[in-house]
């Protein structure tokens, strides 16, 4: 009952999440006004903010003037009680698995406002090192280790935005500072291992299917959310493997 309880939570939260993305990027209030049909206007009725179940009700739709309604909101509110089910199993009931359901809640909006724009707001990233700081006390990441952490995270992305002269934006650089802040030393770089082997692995595929060509713009958010929810499941794992295999540890 608990764990249904948590996925419910966590639909709940994912559109709120969508509520955000869908806003912030305009300049529009997260408040007022409350949910409304982008096409007519009208304020959504309690059925249809129910998550998940209101869009399969009315079909994906407006109920007033069947005009449809973005499938993405329903499928961030399926994947954000995913990652809060995973963070339940993986951490248990701890104020750790509340601080990476934080960190993966910001990272969903970051990564849905990178889709749509093509930039990451200060304001979100202020909020990810405020929240950072905030968790710090916890003893799960020490001072030094997420100092280091952040200076790794935010350094290996600068390096790389330098060399690729543009190709990746001063967002995913502050952004990369908010990760290690959170991850640690360790953790931030399998975290980059992995956002930039997903990223380089897509843009492969893009640029062969025609979608994209070399110096066309790739957002690297949401490979940094993919990366970071997979050192968070698998990082000890992967450390473990590689000293075993290079050091004989």
């Amino acid at each position: 009952m608990f764990q249904i309880l948590i996925g419910i939570f966590g639909s709940i939260i994912g559109s709120f999440l969508g509520l955000c993305i869908a806003r912030l990027p305009k300049g529009e209030s997260i408040v007022s006004p409350p949910s409304h049909c982008d096409a007519c206007g009208r304020r959504l009725g309690a059925v249809e903010l129910i998550p998940v179940a209101g869009y399969l009700i009315y079909r994906g739709r407006c109920r007033s003037c069947g005009a449809p309604v973005p499938w993405w909101y329903t499928g961030l509110e399926l994947l954000t009680a995913g990652i809060y089910l995973s963070l339940w199993y993986r951490f248990g009931p701890t104020l750790v698995a509340l601080k990476y359901a934080v960190l993966a809640s910001l990272l969903l909006v970051i990564a849905g406002i990178d889709l749509r724009t093509y930039m990451i707001p200060d304001s979100l990233v202020l909020v990810g090192l405020g929240c950072g700081l905030l968790f710090l006390p916890l003893g799960e990441v020490y001072w030094p280790e997420a100092l280091v952490g952040a200076a790794l995270g935010g350094g290996i992305l600068f390096l790389i935005a330098a060399a690729s002269r543009g190709g990746m934006g001063g967002g995913d650089v502050k952004l990369g500072l908010v990760l290690g802040l959170f991850l640690g030393w360790q953790q931030v770089l399998v975290a980059l291992f992995l956002a930039i082997l997903a990223g380089a692995l897509m843009g492969v595929i893009l640029i062969a299917l025609g979608r994209k060509r070399r110096r066309d713009a790739l957002p690297f958010a949401p490979f940094l959310t993919a990366g970071t929810l997979g050192a968070l499941w698998w990082g000890r794992d992967i450390i473990n493997w590689y000293i075993a295999t290079f050091f004989g540890l």
